[in-house]
């Protein structure tokens, strides 16, 4: 019975609350927001746990995080699509995420278009830079 008055007083600030939000005229718009904000928030990070990065260096390769990966793509002279090509890979390379030989990486990014170093990344990590304000070119 003493937990009582404190359900009481709960319950009267949430319909107080709600009360508000109901008779101000810009409650819409603020609810509105905060659901768009978090529906955005949402696929942000479905985005980026489908963004895969790899930094191909000779015969070695390297996965890399969503923000290292756009950050180094900036430096790059130029990205271009491979048409779909699945990067030659090891299947038994363990770079984080399920094979990478099964996974396709369609864009390539160089400094030069002959280099043995170059990235190699999927269009969601495309994507998520883009959406991160990364100014990634793609010819």
């Amino acid at each position: 019975m003493k937990s009582l008055p404190m359900i009481n007083l709960v319950l009267f600030i949430i319909a107080v609350s709600l009360g508000v939000n109901l008779l101000t005229k810009d409650s819409l718009n603020l609810t509105g927001k905060s659901i768009y904000s978090w529906d955005q928030n949402l696929d942000q990070a479905v985005l980026k746990a489908e963004a895969k990065c790899v930094f191909n260096n000779q015969e070695e390769q390297f996965s890399l995080s969503p923000e290292q990966c756009c950050y180094q793509l900036l430096k790059q002279y130029a990205c271009v699509g491979q048409g779909g090509e699945l990067v030659s890979a090891a299947a038994s390379l363990d770079l984080g995420f399920s094979s990478i030989s099964e996974t396709l990486l369609g864009i390539k990014c160089y400094t030069a278009e002959d280099s043995e170093q170059y990235f190699t990344l999927n269009k969601e990590m495309l994507d998520y830079c883009w959406s991160e304000g990364y100014d990634v070119k793609l010819e």
